[in-house]
């Protein structure tokens, strides 16, 4: 994929009947907990990263000239590895993230919301903890029938088809498909501020 090539969100002209939505990045804060856990400051590595390493992909990388010390994504791991299933129990969720599931269940029902999330193979417990993470969300906001609407895979592209849409902070994983938003992060080249995620949402797609 040539780099900022993307728009912010894309159209395909079909009706959705299936929305797809990522945790990490779009639901909660990993990168901010990952950054607790190497004892690095979140917003100051943030603006670092929008000002002199918009779009790169690779944390270590970023991290790593940030801090001034060789930082490999195995230390990144190792961290997570170390703090277990409660790491991702734990995260934080964005301020946006009810209203967004809310939007998405007005507009195609809960059966049809799904949360569409890539696991980390190299750590442990993570498979798990993000499922807790989500029964612990929705029990908190009294969404029942849920529990189930959630799918494990690296390859999210498999689950696009015309009436699919996926909301995901990763350029790779929007490409494959029709329909998209893109949530604006460093390390994408631009895509919908997450302030404006549920109006994108609900204003640049039609549904049926």
């Amino acid at each position: 994929m040539e780099s900022g090539t993307l728009t912010a969100f894309k159209n395909s002209g079909n009706k959705i009947d299936t929305i797809y939505i990522d945790m990490d990045g779009v639901l909660c804060d990993w990168m901010g907990a990952s950054c607790d856990l190497l004892g690095v400051y979140w917003p100051d590595l943030l603006h670092f990263w929008n000002l002199n390493y918009r779009g790169e992909w690779k944390k270590a990388k970023v991290i790593s000239d940030f801090t001034g010390k060789k930082i490999k994504r195995s230390n990144i791991d190792k961290n997570i590895n170390e703090a277990g299933q409660k790491f991702w129990e734990k995260l934080d969720k964005f301020g946006h993230s009810d209203s967004l599931l809310f939007k998405a269940i007005e507009l195609v029902g809960k059966e049809n919301v799904f949360i569409l999330t890539s696991p980390m193979t190299s750590v442990q417990g993570c498979a798990q903890g993000k499922i807790n993470w989500l029964h612990n969300w929705f029990k908190k906001l009294g969404i029942k029938g849920m529990d189930r609407n959630f799918i494990i895979t690296f390859h999210k592209h498999l689950l696009s088809r015309p009436g699919t849409l996926l909301i995901d902070d990763s350029e790779n994983q929007v490409e494959g498909f029709d329909n998209y938003i893109l949530v604006d992060r460093p390390w994408n080249h631009g895509g919908v501020d997450h302030k404006e995620i549920s109006q994108t949402l609900e204003g640049e797609f039609s549904y049926g």
